[in-house]
């Protein structure tokens, strides 16, 4: 009989630790991106899972905002692909499991990064020697009395970098005290990747390999010494220039076991650079195949280290608009426990403070110091898990200081506070009201000026339709979301408050956290407007493996996201009527060059006004045109090559059909393009309309085209005698289309009567078949 190995109380400790702050990221979590970083780090996941690209198409209508041009003409994010690896489970989830999308499952990101970040923030601590009651309280500080709950809302990369360095730092501290080499690969692995995410978080890189080498000496007993300018460590001997490397033995360690020991530092040095090197040898790639440079990231030449830096210093340290002691309170606690907590830890007090500095000085001079749109300063949150470390020694005093314990829950207190205001307001609405002063955006003195301060102005704009909280979109209140998740939240705080002990009631919480998350995204999955779900459900249900969508929307962009089910590349255009932009006419006719079928979404807007429709008709063929309460889809059809077949049928005295070209076969749920070629005799006296019907053999109309010729821009009261008449049509066969052999009649008749012209013969139509082959299914 196997006995079942018991799981470690830590370890569900943790995980009622992870799913308690989960369940909090959950009740304050939004429905939206609210970056415009985060959107083009989606749509970077977004299309990797789609269709297996990088490029950011669907946004292009950002233009250099957060994207640059490619060598072949595509728009890239400049953003580090770090987040979007991160985010490519979330993304494939929702556009894989029914009744969710990628948008309301990519928005779990953060959430999940920020309650990672806790529970190795306690682990960080425990593994240091502290009680697990102070690495639980740390981490709860960290989680919900800091900038970390408002930016677990957002998709900015800051709350995962903040895990990224804490995870490097953790595993070397596992190093340090296993030896093994395997942790020195994983730190090296997490940093790699924060620079993915990052590229100027490489300046960490020399940080931690001191760490390393300075986890080894304590390790392998290795002795490091500085004479004059020469360097001693293991067995090795090395002499460039006035630098020498030699090495001496540790007393009481021979040859052999010392040659073992230089091996296994050795191998961890190199487990550690491998990621590091991999990633950037991979990031450079990257950069040559999108830019042919394999340093050019994308950046902009205007986008540099170029900031007043003691106005950085100040601004993002203690400044009314950005202050992180303002909007973090506690941490004027961690000052005062940094001097013990290096007296017990120095090299991990180290790390935190370099961590804490760099971060400061380096941001510090960004021309955006500030972090754009966005609460507090942005550029500081990586380095709020670090900030909580150094919370430990006050926390462990707290037990014999009644005056201490009741200054850090005071703190915390109100340190929680100043987060609620922030959950409840999306940036955008305080940041118009800024740029309603007068002053402009970004102006210092809104950052610096106290009647401007974020945390004094921000309460005017909470009102009940201005939430951003899924459950009360706006101003809809969903109390079947609300009581999940509240259970959910209840549930997971009980377990937590009984350190985790109970398998029975972790199974319980876990199962209402993902009884609440299906919930949530569920609801999050009908918050677009109706039409646009009407449009995109029609545009799903239609759209082929070989299609192509333009999204003609830009503020409906998300939302589109969340709903559209296809792997079609989708393009992202602002554009109303001519002129346009050269690059934007050329990538509309690429478009329709590489794709048989394009799918248009826009407003409705009057003809002079559609200018990518204007493109797209004067070469395809229209088969649907469909309005949602001021949304209209369309689809236009281009066939590679139609063969024509001659007609010359007359119509009453004057009109002649000479010819018409279409497929000879033609699939289920794909447009019927057909090319009618008209002459008239003399002008007609009368505007008649075309019609094109596809009929079964019983009769029965499965599909129609009817109208003004060429699109209604050549009424037949403008044909020229012998002129040839070029008049486009497309018809929508639908998907349920049986197959078989069909019969497409082809007329004209008097708009205002209905009556037909008649053919010589009689007839009132031209009759041809065609065949609709079985449907394909891919």
């Amino acid at each position: 009989m196997t006995l079942r190995r018991p799981i470690p109380a830590k370890q569900t400790r943790r995980a009622a630790l992870f799913l308690f702050l989960l369940a909090v990221y959950l009740l304050t979590y939004t429905p939206r991106i609210n970056s415009s970083d985060g959107l083009a780090m989606f749509s970077t996941a977004e299309n990797i899972i789609r269709r297996g690209a990088l490029d950011v198409e669907q946004i292009r209508w950002m233009g250099l905002q957060q994207g640059t041009y490619g060598l072949d003409g595509l728009l890239y994010s400049r953003k580090g692909i770090g987040v979007p690896v991160g985010l490519l489970p979330l993304v494939w989830l929702g556009l894989t499991l029914p009744g969710i999308g990628p948008v309301g499952a990519g928005l779990l990101f953060n959430g999940i990064v920020t309650a990672l970040t806790a529970v190795l923030v306690s682990a960080y601590l425990e593994r240091l020697g502290c009680s697990p009651r102070t690495g639980l309280l740390a981490a709860l500080v960290y989680g919900l009395g800091t900038l970390a709950w408002p930016y677990a809302k957002s998709l900015f990369s800051d709350p995962f970098s903040g895990l990224l360095l804490l995870a490097a730092g953790h595993t070397l501290l596992q190093f340090r005290q296993t030896g093994r080499a395997r942790y020195a690969f994983w730190a090296g692995l997490f940093l790699a990747w924060n620079v993915a995410a990052r590229y100027a978080e490489a300046v960490f890189l020399p940080v931690f390999g001191l760490l390393l080498l300075y986890y080894g000496m304590r390790i392998y007993d290795l002795r490091l010494t500085i004479d004059d300018l020469r360097l001693t460590i293991d067995d090795w001997r090395l002499a460039i220039g006035d630098w020498r490397l030699t090495t001496k033995s540790p007393k009481g360690v021979g040859d052999s076991s010392f040659k073992i020991h230089n091996s296994k530092f050795t191998i961890a040095v190199l487990a550690f650079a491998a990621p590091v090197v991999l990633v950037g040898l991979a990031l450079m790639g990257f950069n040559l195949s999108r830019y042919g440079d394999p340093l050019n990231t994308g950046y902009l030449p205007t986008e540099t280290f170029s900031a007043n830096w003691l106005q950085g210093i100040l601004g993002q340290l203690v400044s009314p608009g950005r202050g992180l002691l303002l909007y973090s309170p506690v941490f004027l606690l961690s000052l005062a426990g940094l001097r013990p907590f290096a007296r017990r830890h120095r090299a991990e007090a180290g790390l935190a403070l370099s961590i804490i500095l760099i971060h400061l000085l380096l941001y510090g001079k960004w021309f955006m110091w500030h972090g754009g749109f966005a609460w507090g300063p942005r550029f500081l949150v990586p380095t709020l898990p670090f900030w909580a470390l150094l919370l430990a020694p006050v926390i462990e005093q707290t037990g014999a200081n009644r005056g201490l314990r009741l200054g850090l829950a005071g703190l915390t207190a109100v340190s929680v506070a100043v987060q609620i205001p922030l959950l409840l307001v999306d940036f955008g609405e305080f940041q118009g009201w800024l740029l309603d002063t007068g002053l402009p955006m970004f102006h210092p003195q809104t950052f610096f000026d106290l009647q401007y301060a974020p945390l004094v102005q921000v309460w005017r704009f909470i009102r009940p339709d201005s939430l951003d909280l899924a459950w009360a979109w706006q101003g809809q209140v969903s109390l079947g979301v609300l009581a999940g998740l509240g259970v959910s939240l209840g549930v997971c705080g009980w377990w937590l408050a009984q350190g985790g002990k109970s398998l029975p009631q972790g199974g319980l919480a876990l199962l209402t956290s993902l009884l609440a998350v299906s919930l949530l995204l569920a609801h999050v999955h009908h918050l677009p407007p109706l039409p646009l779900r009407q449009a995109v459900a029609a545009l799903n249900q239609g759209i082929g493996p070989a299609d192509a969508v333009i999204l003609n929307q830009p503020e409906q962009t998300a939302d589109f996201a969340e709903l559209y089910r296809g792997r079609s590349p989708v393009l992202g255009l602002n554009v109303r009527g001519f002129p346009l932009p050269d690059d934007i006419q050329r990538r509309i006719a690429e478009t329709a060059d590489r794709h048989p079928q394009v799918w248009v979404l826009s407003p409705v807007l009057p003809p002079e006004a559609d200018a990518p429709a204007q493109i797209l008709s004067a070469g395809g063929f229209k088969a649907r045109d469909e309005t949602f309460a001021g949304l209209r889809l369309a689809l236009y059809a281009f066939p590679a090559d139609l063969p024509a077949r001659d007609i010359g049928a007359a119509f009453g005295e004057n009109i002649i059909l000479t010819a018409a070209a279409l497929p000879d076969e033609v699939q289920p749920g794909t447009a019927l393009p057909v090319e009618l070629h008209w002459q008239a005799r003399q002008t007609p006296a009368e505007d008649y309309h075309v019609f094109i019907h596809l009929l079964t053999s019983q009769g029965e109309r499965i599909a129609q085209s009817d109208g003004q010729p060429a699109q209604w821009t050549r009424p037949t009261h403008t044909w020229q005698p012998g002129e040839t008449i070029v008049d486009r049509h497309g018809l929508w066969v639908p998907p349920d289309t049986p197959a078989g052999v069909y019969t497409l009649q082809i007329g004209l008749y008097r708009p205002e009567t209905g009556e037909r012209l008649v053919r010589q013969n009689g007839a009132d139509a031209v009759q041809v078949r065609v065949r609709v082959g079985p449907a394909v299914y891919e």
